[in-house]
């Protein structure tokens, strides 16, 4: 230990005067026997020229760690903040310190550092000599210099060097005064070097002036501004602002720093965290890790930055970035053990698990996705590939016959708008809802359809003469059907997600997400084999002209070349995409291919890829930047190629096969003129573009100006949204696509010329409802949401159709729900519009409700309960709408409205619920009758109701939110029992019988309840996986379940025993209805199918 490094750091802490440094310094200098740092700060303390806590960190700053340990254990003084005794330093002569112990043993206090008394010896005889001499004779002067005269002249030169002593003071007190404001001024225009230099000479020439305190605190502020303001150095900013602080703090005027600590400690953390975020080595990053969280403990400090003054928002922000680096950290670990799996893959020749390595960890960190060593190691997982790529010889037949199939027939309904002869042929066949549609090219009548599943391609099926090829995703085949009619030619099972078909040289390659690419003859349907790659297949392939080469986009950062003649692998080339990027086929064309990759969140890029003698892609030419996404397969004409992105930006590009250095010139571009993103499809014809998105437009392909000048179009549908790419046929443009506020999808013709509609017709609408059975179960009613009703009372054909003409009111009602009249016609209800419509008559005209639905109508007697959105209650007619009582009016608050549940009714009596209650309503035969409320009770909280109530004899039951079902006395609503399913409700409940109801779980049971016992079930059993649709249907004492996914389900109402199941193969979208003995369904598109009761 060193007491001269103790006094060098009291005198850069300035906390001790340095006129009392320098007489220790002195005194000490010429002893051999210097006494220890302690002893020394003990003596400072004791003398009142130090606080205990000023002399510990003095102290703790020139100790090793042990010995700042003990020092923590000790105690320098009674009180560390109350120092007492004289201001000055006692004289230091008497230099006797044999040890540096306590003052019984001439320690700090008694020895070399204690007052001398020397001065003081003998006085008690001087006195006495004094006495005895005044009671003598005046003796004689002694000394010529004890003259009057001397004295007085002595005494005014005293006087006289006072007054100067006081002059030069004041003086001196000015100076410091100046020096000080010379001092802040540097410091406020920011000249940091000159105001640390003026900071330490006034301090060092007035140590205890007025404004020392503030001057100590300037310069620690001034020394740490110096390396953030001026050098920049951050990483030496944070010692600087450790050791400037520890200073600060020991000062009176501390607070005086707050505000500028509050703003520069913080940012130094913001620094460091920003440098540590963009480092690339793991070292590098840990140093400013490190060094950022010692900023930010002392951002901490409160006595530095008191909390009001903390912001803590940007604190967190920098806590957020170390917490993203600690990701990256541990996502660079996570690199390196990926990249020694795939190079080890690779090296082994196993291609798919390096892709599936690679897979796994850019879907734990995307952000590493262009690292260059992961760039590296899927190209090489892409070399290794080149040489595994091969034909798998596994043929299959082809398969003339039908699927085995549950369904009895089917009826597929349109509902033409508009009628005209377009001078076009045939048959064009459309791929929505998850149906062929094949439509009449001439005047838009439906001739058939065919469910073949949703897919994620709309591309249009690949015709092949008079015939078509289509990918069927619900049976995981391909199909040959005849355009004309539907009727199947072959269909080849692949059991496989396929992607749409390229038709090369005869044979039809179809890509499959197992990274098979299927070989299929397209006359037999027989399967020759896959190619087989380690990767799945989503695109469909393309082919160079001349037919030898076949081009095929890989999931994700691959391009494969195969020879068209024998599918061997040409080469892999890398692209780097990112997995999904590629949504549109690739271009072969001129010799090059295009390849179009959604590599931004809002913009895309076209590769420009060159070919070898051998037809492999070998090298990339050239990338062209497009505004939005292309999901759309682009449009080839001639040498050129039409591209549309999803924010309509459309560019037509001409390529050229010779000049390598400028593959394609942009020969004409359209901005986008509406902010709205959405799929675009371009169609060309006789040098004109045609784009439909929101609305239909054409634009003149013109080269000159680089610009597609706008043509009219006689009937644009300005409104309505395209949502099908464009087809050409005899001079016809045909589309499809969504009217606002109407269901289903508008087909049409417009003429290529002019631009005026020849037909429109409306299909693929959603039902309203499940069918409704007519009296005796022979036949039903068929509505959709257009608002066409089909009576249908014969079972039609296998696959029939109905074209039944649109309603002709250009107000059409959407019919939403149906329901079942007691005289065997139904009501249809427009629950948004507040309308409805009687299905008795022919084109029954709608009637208006009083307001709003709330849910749906329950049937009661002759008429219907309709709660409004408004609140009230109605009882009306179900033919004309005409009130049969006086409607229920609950009170409500200003602007408040209902949200009552689909309501139980058992005789005159009506339970329904809405977010805090439950009430039962009585048809009062008053004159007018009336609904009356007889009975309510509070449902709240997890008593609130969920779903609909159903009445049983006098009970109803009720769901609630905690998945409870309650049996309530319909005419008190007392609790009668309470079954607890511990889950929630998700279907039901739904009264079965007189005696039962049935619920559906979330954990997937089926459970009957009884009102007789209704806290016990009477059976549960185990429900279908997929969800439940529709009520159920109770025929034979038996109870029908459909579900949505397509199956059918038949139960045992007395013991829940499963007694058959079908699957219909379609989509349900509603539940079952009787149809004779047979059962009716309907799917989402609004087809009408027969099947077998299970």
């Amino acid at each position: 230990m060193d007491t001269d490094r103790l006094l060098k750091e009291l005198a850069k802490r300035d906390v001790v005067s340095r006129s009392v440094l320098k007489k220790l310094e002195q005194k000490l200098a010429d002893k051999s026997d210097v006494p220890a740092p302690r002893a020394v700060a003990k003596f400072l303390v004791d003398k009142g020229h130090l606080t205990a806590a000023q002399a510990k960190r003095a102290l703790k700053a020139i100790l090793t760690p042990e010995e700042s340990a003990i020092l923590e254990s000790q105690r320098l003084d009674v009180d560390d903040d109350d120092p007492s005794g004289s201001d000055e330093l006692p004289s230091l002569s008497g230099m006797n310190m044999g040890a540096y112990g306590g003052e019984a043993d001439g320690g700090l206090t008694g020895g070399v550092l204690s007052e001398s008394t020397d001065d003081n010896a003998g006085g008690k005889d001087k006195s006495k000599k004094k006495k005895s001499k005044k009671k003598g004779k005046k003796s004689k002067r002694q000394n010529e210099w004890d003259s009057p005269l001397i004295l007085i002249g002595g005494g005014g030169l005293v006087l006289m060097l006072l007054i100067g002593g006081a002059i030069l003071y004041l003086l001196g007190y000015e100076s410091a005064e100046e020096r000080f404001k010379n001092a802040q001024e540097a410091y406020d225009q920011g000249s940091y070097p000159q105001a640390i230099a003026d900071f330490e000479e006034y301090l060092e020439k007035h140590p205890n002036g007025d404004d020392a305190p503030k001057a100590r605190v300037r310069l620690g502020t001034a020394r740490i501004r110096l390396v953030t303001d001026v050098k920049r150095d951050f990483e030496d900013a944070v010692a600087v602002a450790k050791e400037e602080t520890d200073i600060i703090e020991d000062q009176e005027a501390y607070k005086d720093a707050q505000a500028e600590l509050a703003a520069l400690l913080p940012e130094i953390a913001e620094q460091l965290a920003e440098r540590a975020d963009k480092a690339t080595e793991v070292s590098e990053m840990e140093k400013y890790v490190g060094l950022t969280e010692q900023a930010l403990v002392l951002c901490q400090n409160g006595k530095l930055i008191p909390g009001n003054l903390r912001d803590k928002g940007q604190l967190n922000a920098v806590r957020e970035v170390l917490e993203r680096i600690k990701l990256r950290q541990r996502a660079l670990e996570s690199l390196e053990s990926t990249l020694e799996v795939m190079a080890k893959a690779s090296d082994s020749g196993d291609p798919k698990e390096a892709y599936a390595a690679h897979t796994a960890f850019i879907k734990e960190h995307p952000q590493l996705s262009q690292d260059q060593r992961v760039i590296d190691a899927v190209a090489a997982a892409a070399t290794a590939e080149e040489s595994l790529v091969s034909f798998v010889d596994e043929p299959r037949p082809g398969l003339t016959s039908e699927p085995e199939s549950p369904v009895i027939a089917e009826l597929a309904v349109a509902a033409p708008r508009v009628e005209a002869n377009a001078p076009a042929s045939g048959v064009e066949v459309l791929r929505l809802a998850g149906g062929l549609y094949g439509v009449s090219a001439k005047d838009g009548q439906l001739r058939w359809r065919r469910y073949v599943g949703n897919s994620a391609a709309s591309s249009p099926p690949l015709r092949v003469g008079d015939d078509l090829i289509a990918v069927d995703a619900r049976r995981k085949e391909l199909v040959r059907l005849q355009a004309a009619d539907g009727k199947l030619v072959w269909r080849a099972p692949l059991d496989d997600e396929l992607a749409p078909p390229a038709l090369v040289n005869g044979r039809l390659l179809t890509p499959g997400v197992s990274g098979r690419l299927y070989v299929t003859d397209v006359e037999s349907g027989a399967t020759a084999g896959y190619v087989q790659f380690a990767q799945p297949l989503r695109t469909t392939p393309a082919a160079s002209a001349d037919g030898g080469a076949i081009f095929l986009t890989g999931e994700h950062s691959s391009l494969y070349s195969l020879s068209a003649a024998d599918l061997n692998c040409l080469g892999v080339f890398y692209m780097g995409h990112a997995k999904g990027s590629i949504a549109a086929p690739p271009v072969a064309l001129q010799g090059r291919v295009l390849v179009l990759e959604n590599d931004g969140a809002e913009t895309s890029t076209m590769h420009v890829l060159g070919t070898s003698g051998q037809g492999a892609v070998d090298r990339s030419l050239k990338t062209q930047r497009i505004d939005g996404l292309v999901t759309a397969p682009p449009t080839v004409f001639a040498r050129r190629v039409a591209v549309a992105s999803d924010t309509g930006h459309v560019d037509v590009f001409e390529v050229s096969a010779d000049d390598d250095a400028q593959p394609i010139v942009l020969l004409a571009s359209r901005q986008p003129t509406r902010v709205r993103r959405g799929p675009r499809f371009a169609a060309v014809h006789d040098g004109e573009l045609w784009l439909a998105e929101v609305g239909l437009f054409r634009y003149s392909i013109s080269p000159s100006g680089n610009r597609l000048p706008v043509r009219d179009v006689e009937e644009p549908f300005r409104r309505d949204t395209f949502i099908y790419p464009l087809l050409v046929r005899d001079g016809v443009l045909i589309h499809a696509r969504k009217r606002p506020g109407r269901p289903g999808v508008a087909i049409g013709a417009t003429d290529l010329n002019s631009g005026k509609s020849y037909w429109e017709t409306d299909l693929a609408a959603p039902p309203a409802g499940a069918p409704v059975s007519q009296a005796g179960g022979q036949g039903v009613l068929h509505a959709t949401a257009t608002g066409r009703v089909f009576r249908v009372g014969q079972t039609p054909g296998r696959f029939a159709v109905d074209n039944a003409a649109a309603r002709t009111d250009s107000d059409a009602i959407v019919f939403e729900l149906a329901g079942a009249q007691p005289d065997g016609a139904a009501v249809y209800w427009d629950a948004t519009d507040g309308r409805a419509a009687y299905s008795g008559q022919a084109d029954a005209p709608a009637f208006t409700l009083p307001g709003e639905l709330a849910c749906e109508p329950a049937p009661m007697g002759p008429g219907w309960i309709v709660p409004l959105a408004i609140g009230q209650v109605h009882y009306i007619s179900g033919q004309d709408g005409h009130a049969l009582a006086s409607p229920y009016q609950p009170v409500l608050k200003p602007g408040e409205q209902k949200q009552w549940r689909v309501p139980g009714v058992g005789g005159r009596r009506v339970v329904l619920a809405n977010a805090d209650s439950i009430l039962t309503l009585e048809l009062q035969q008053d004159n007018p009758p009336r609904l009356e409320e007889i009975a309510r009770t509070e449902a709240t909280g997890s008593d609130t109701v969920r779903g609909r109530l159903a009445v049983v004899g006098e009970t109803a039951f009720a769901a609630r939110a905690d998945g409870r079902v309650t049996a309530l006395a319909v005419g008190t609503l007392e609790a009668e029992g309470v079954f607890d399913a511990g889950v929630p409700i998700v279907w039901g409940p739904f009264a079965v019988s007189d005696e039962a109801a049935v619920i559906g779980t979330a954990d997937r049971r089926l459970v009957c309840l009884r009102r007789d016992a209704p806290g016990e079930p009477a059976w549960s059993v185990e429900a279908p996986t997929a969800e439940l649709v529709g009520a159920p249907l109770l025929r034979s004492g038996a109870l029908v379940i459909a579900t949505r996914t397509g199956s059918l389900l038949s139960l045992a109402l007395a013991t829940g025993e499963p007694s058959g199941s079908l699957d219909v193969g379609q989509r349900l979208a509603a539940g079952p209805a009787v149809f004779g003995a047979d059962v009716a369904l309907v799917t989402p598109d609004g087809a009408l199918v027969i099947v077998p009761q299970p």
